[in-house]
């Protein structure tokens, strides 16, 4: 479920998201997990290098995972336009265990720029979570937890 938490903030000020789900990893394991965020034009995206952490939590794992060692962030869009972050966990897919449910918790900085729309219901930010079984033909897509400072 999306949490619809509301930040005060005005143009210049980082607002912090963070980002829970948890994914079934069944027998033969996932193809592919995918989390995707539209951010509305009045959110610039923080891709520096520290700008992303993810945190595994599982009864036998806790851990951080590494960005372009364990999964890849691809922002595109922006100057002026919506921007989707697409965080790929391709290259971490063989780490998950099967049989369980993994749990992550990614955490990210957006910024409010010069084309944010002040108001309740402006600047809207949508997280999914897509995922893909092995042996399936066509992925699965979920809205992720969000929550934002």
């Amino acid at each position: 479920a999306v949490n619809d938490t509301k930040a005060n903030a005005n143009i210049g000020d980082v607002i912090n998201y963070e980002v829970s789900f948890s994914v079934p990893v069944p027998e033969n394991g996932l193809a592919a997990l995918k989390v995707v965020d539209t951010m509305d034009k009045g959110l610039t995206f923080d891709n520096g290098d520290d700008a992303i952490t993810i945190s595994r939590t599982t009864p036998s794992h806790t851990g951080t995972l590494e960005k372009d060692t364990d999964y890849t962030v691809t922002p595109a869009g922006g100057n002026g336009a919506a921007t989707t972050i697409t965080i790929d966990f391709a290259k971490y897919l063989t780490n998950l265990t099967p049989n369980s449910t993994e749990s992550f918790t990614i955490t990210y900085k957006a910024t409010l720029n010069e084309n944010a729309v002040l108001g309740d219901d402006a600047n809207k930010n949508n997280v999914e979570l897509q995922w893909k079984n092995t042996g399936e033909e066509n992925p699965d897509t979920l809205p992720a937890f969000e929550t934002v400072e």
